[in-house]
């Protein structure tokens, strides 16, 4: 059975407190040269840029506040792989 965007939505608020779960103790350096944690977080952005990607135009246009067209392209960057250089300065923007 495939997942429903209500599926899908449930699992964004879990995915973003893992996220921060592993970026709060690590630096950047660390994070950078920790594969696993890399992998983690970038399987987490997974299920929220896909989720995001799903919801329905016009539900978003009511949302303009969220970057939409931000979380579409970062999911474009995951699905075509980051390199260790650009996932650290797209991890250091979001820190910001």
């Amino acid at each position: 059975m495939r997942a429903t965007l209500a599926d899908r939505l449930r699992r964004v608020p879990d995915a973003i407190n893992e996220i921060h779960r592993i970026l709060d103790w690590k630096s950047l350096d660390e994070f950078a040269a920790d594969w696993f944690a890399r992998a983690a977080t970038e399987r987490l952005l997974e299920i929220i840029t896909e989720a995001a990607c799903r919801i329905p135009d016009d539900i978003k246009s009511r949302e303009t506040e969220i970057p939409w067209q931000r979380i579409a392209d970062l999911g474009g960057y995951i699905a075509q792989g980051l390199s260790r250089h650009q996932s650290r300065h797209r991890l250091a923007s979001c820190k910001a």
